[in-house]
């Protein structure tokens, strides 16, 4: 099956912005607000999890990543990340990024999520 890409290498965005739930609906064009939900990570080959209203406090290492990627238990993620409504985390088992905003993950302001891309959709797809 054809796949499409969105532009910039895909989007993050806060939780003003919902993801969509069908693999079709992309970014396309400069005025689309679709955050991507099909985004991998080239280095650890994941696929870029997210998690709505949560804010990092601090850093983990990426053995900690890996743990927090795996677990289905919320009790896990106390300890380093504050509630905040408007803000999503992103995350693979190497990197993450939390944010309120809107960005394209080729241009997000850490050099350490160099390797995130949207992995493409199908091309027949609806919303």
């Amino acid at each position: 099956m054809p796949r499409v890409f969105c532009r910039d290498g895909g989007w993050v965005y806060g939780t003003h912005v919902p993801i969509r739930r069908d693999s079709g609906v992309y970014c396309a064009g400069p005025d689309d607000r679709v955050p991507c939900n099909q985004l991998e990570c080239e280095q650890c080959s994941s696929p870029v999890k997210h998690v709505e209203g949560v804010k990092v406090r601090g850093r983990w290492s990426k053995a900690g990543l890996a743990v927090l990627y795996d677990s289905s238990d919320p009790q896990v993620w106390l300890d380093d990340v504050d509630t905040s409504p408007e803000y999503r985390l992103y995350l693979c088992r190497c990197c993450w990024y939390s944010t309120p905003g809107a960005n394209p993950v080729g241009h997000l302001d850490t050099k350490d999520i160099d390797h995130w891309a949207c992995a493409g959709h199908p091309s027949d797809a609806s919303d």
